[in-house]
């Protein structure tokens, strides 16, 4: 069967069938020094092996299934599911067995996740909603949702449901007190229910009358006018759980004065708090806002306030937490601010970036309307723009620390600029990755109608095209992947050496190995597809399989696929010769 797509876990797609302070650590004035990086010799990756495939088959197609439907694999790669309709009512079709009719029914990329064997969605039978889980329906409720809510640890599956007039949070089953209403009115983006990451704490916020409460595991805090963004705002973003789950932020408002509240203690009344968001350090330690009082801006860190500017813009702290740094402002000056320490005034600047021991400090700033990059204070050559977007924020560090890296644009033209040595004009460049040890600095470039890579300023083979943020860098960076069309058709290109033609080599479905012995991806020719394993071919299938294959806890790569209207389950062992 064609499927319109086939999505892997981790997306937020909703498919809807019908009939959202200071530290005393300062950047030394004077960088590490920094050396070119030697060759870096890779051994080939193997390809004195074989695919042995094995298929179990997950039942045939249903006849009802069409192409406005969309197809749900699991993390895993293990499971599908997908809706079919049949005598004017909608089935889950879950590896090949069908389940009760309704009139409707919601299901996402995570519905695979949760307690339930089997996946979990929503359904509606009249005028009635449930959650079914697994074969096991819940409770009837007169509306539910928009979607379901599945704690990371995979025990917990939440939804808010409305019976009469009443809302509830229901959590496997079990339903949490009534409100008069819960989440965010009518915000398609924004997620009802919140779990923490290690999924060890579900929030939500819920009205009573005129009056919000933030609900943390049953526990109710003190109540508020608002809780989150404002409320024209319908892209809220509070609360903001830090990385490991342990701490808790959100902004909520009383009267005409807003409050930071953060591990459930309320910070001091400001007029405004800026944005909605609350950055942490990435050890969760740390935590900083940015707040209005009269017509000053200032930062908070740590619960103490900065000084008042202007403008001031969010708090950002180095990878251990001990530098914090903020763009601000006073009159037409623009400054950044590290450590408390105000630095040289500029027309304009940008958040500055830390290496990531916290020493070095880098950013843009604009003089004269020319743009330049200062590292540790120093300043280096003006250009008419900074290029700032793309995976990687630019300017930045390399894993090491010891060199900055960025490009700009000079008239119609851009250079790489790598420590502050410039690479030749190029018409454009493109994605850059950096190996972990820093000894790898790869990037794509365009000079008239052909792109190559350069891997630590030597260019590569001209293409047509290379392929949209396909540079793969293995694990430990000793092996360089890529996708590239030119001549008869597209390859993948390891290490310089070309496996191909195909008619598509498809974007996203590309990953190495945890130990970086092997280069996975997905291919098509003469509309068949195919499993490629450094450079090594599948068996070809009919299409649709789930990309990127996995490695399954045998070692083996795991992936859904299709054959003459059959879903199956493929291993693929890959066996020395």
């Amino acid at each position: 069967m064609p499927r319109s797509a086939l999505f892997a876990a981790g997306l937020t797609a909703i498919i809807v069938l019908s009939g959202a302070c200071r530290r005393n650590a300062t950047p030394p004035s004077k960088a590490p020094s920094s050396q070119p990086p030697a060759a870096v010799k890779t051994a080939p990756l193997k390809t004195d092996f074989g695919l042995v495939l094995k298929e179990t088959s997950l039942g045939k197609t249903h006849p009802g299934y069409t192409d406005e439907h969309m197809a749900v694999v699991s993390p895993d790669q293990a499971h599908i599911a997908y809706a079919a309709k049949s005598d004017g009512k909608y089935l889950l079709i879950v590896d090949g067995v069908a389940g009760k009719p309704y009139d409707e029914v919601r299901f996402g990329v995570s519905c695979f996740d949760g307690p339930a064997a089997g996946a979990t969605y929503l359904a509606r039978r009249g005028a009635k909603w449930l959650c079914v889980a697994g074969a096991v329906e819940g409770k009837p409720y007169d509306e539910v949702g928009p979607r379901l809510h599945f704690s990371p640890d995979d025990k917990r599956v939440a939804y808010k449901a409305r019976l009469g007039q009443r809302w509830r949070v229901v959590v496997n089953g079990v339903e949490g007190p009534a409100f008069d209403d819960i989440g965010v009115p009518k915000s398609p983006f924004v997620q009802d229910v919140q779990f923490s990451p290690d999924g060890k704490r579900m929030v939500y916020k819920a009205r009573r009358g005129s009056k919000w409460v933030l609900v943390d595991e049953g526990r109710k805090s003190s109540e508020y006018d608002w809780i989150g963004a404002t409320e024209a705002n319908r892209f809220d973003s509070a609360p903001i759980f830090s990385p490991d789950g342990k701490r808790l932020a959100y902004k909520a408002r009383r009267g005409d004065k807003w409050v930071a509240v953060i591990d459930r203690q309320e910070g001091p009344p400001y007029d405004e708090i800026g944005f909605d968001y609350f950055p942490y350090s990435p050890d969760g330690k740390r935590i900083g806002y940015r707040a209005r009082t009269g017509g000053k801006w200032l930062v908070v860190v740590d619960s103490e306030a900065g000084k008042a500017y202007d403008s001031a813009g969010l708090p950002h702290f180095s990878n251990n937490g001990q530098s914090v740094g903020y763009a601000a402002g006073r009159g037409k000056e623009k400054f950044v601010v590290v450590n408390g320490v105000e630095g040289k005034a500029y027309e304009a600047i940008r958040y500055p970036r830390f290496s990531p021991d916290g020493a070095r400090v880098t950013y843009p700033a604009r003089r004269d309307g020319k743009w330049m990059v200062v590292v540790d204070g120093r300043e280096g050559k003006l250009y008419d723009e900074l290029e700032l977007g793309g995976r990687w924020w630019m300017p930045f560090f390399t894993p090491d620390g010891r060199r900055v890296v960025y490009s700009a644009k000079v008239g119609d033209k851009y250079v790489y600029v790598l420590d502050g040595k410039e690479s030749r004009l190029y018409d454009h460049i493109g994605e850059t990755s950096v190996s972990p040890d820093g000894r790898r600095v790869v990037y794509e470039a365009k000079v008239g109608e052909k792109e190559f890579v350069v891997i630590n300023g030597v260019e590569g083979k001209a293409w047509d095209n290379v392929g949209f943020q396909s540079l793969l860098l293995s694990p430990d960076g000793s092996h360089l992947a890529f996708s590239a069309r030119g001549g008869e058709g597209e390859y993948f290109v390891i290490d310089g050496r070309e496996y191909g033609p195909y008619d598509d080599v498809r974007y996203g479905a590309m990953h190495f190995s945890e130990d970086g012995q092997y280069l996975v991806g997905r291919a098509s020719r003469d509309d068949k597809v195919v499993v490629v394993v450094n450079g090594v071919e599948s068996a070809p299938y009919d299409g649709a399989m789930s990309f990127p294959p996995v490695f399954n806890k045998r070692g083996n790569l795991q992936a859904i696929t299709e054959r003459g209207g059959e879903d199956f389950l493929l291993e693929i062992q890959i066996v020395p010769k």
